[in-house]
């Protein structure tokens, strides 16, 4: 998972603090909201999310990208999986950060104005959940199959 993939990194990155790594595991977790996500390695995920973290606090500001290609030559900062993984997680980020908080006064007294801005904004959107069309379509092979049984149990 990426998240192991964190921890291996993490020893791979002297001087990195716990700061990095914890924002790192957040990005992971937004990560599996969002389906895109399902076509890159989970090591490629890690790296990003580490990239887009040490960009994020401001003590690594200006520091130099870790390259992690000696372990293996996709992990180089620049490559294009990297750099298309690192563009979305950042996106993602930005967008959470951007929310406010759905329980303040200031959030319920504008919630008509915010729904008609949320639906104007370029959101990351993924595919409907391919399970629960799978489940949708068994129910309803489910409910036709009882109608058979109920319209032929009448018609005996």
């Amino acid at each position: 998972t990426p998240q192991l993939f964190i921890e291996h990194f993490m020893y791979y990155m002297p001087g990195v603090t716990s700061n990095v790594q914890s924002f790192a595991l957040f990005l992971i977790e937004l990560s599996t909201m969002d389906y895109f996500f399902v076509l890159y390695k989970p090591s490629e995920i890690a790296y990003a999310a580490m990239l887009v973290a040490l960009d994020g606090i401001p003590e690594y500001y200006g520091t130099t990208l870790p390259d992690l290609s000696s372990l293996h030559p996709s992990l180089h900062p620049y490559s294009s999986r990297i750099r298309t993984c690192y563009q979305r997680l950042a996106t993602i980020h930005a967008q959470a950060e951007n929310q406010a908080d759905p329980c303040s006064e200031e959030a319920y007294a504008s919630a008509p104005v915010a729904a008609a801005q949320f639906a104007q904004q370029q959101r990351t959107h993924s595919p409907p959940c391919v399970m629960k069309e799978a489940m949708m379509s068994y129910q309803e092979q489910c409910q036709q199959q009882q109608q058979q049984q109920q319209h032929t149990h009448c018609n005996k």
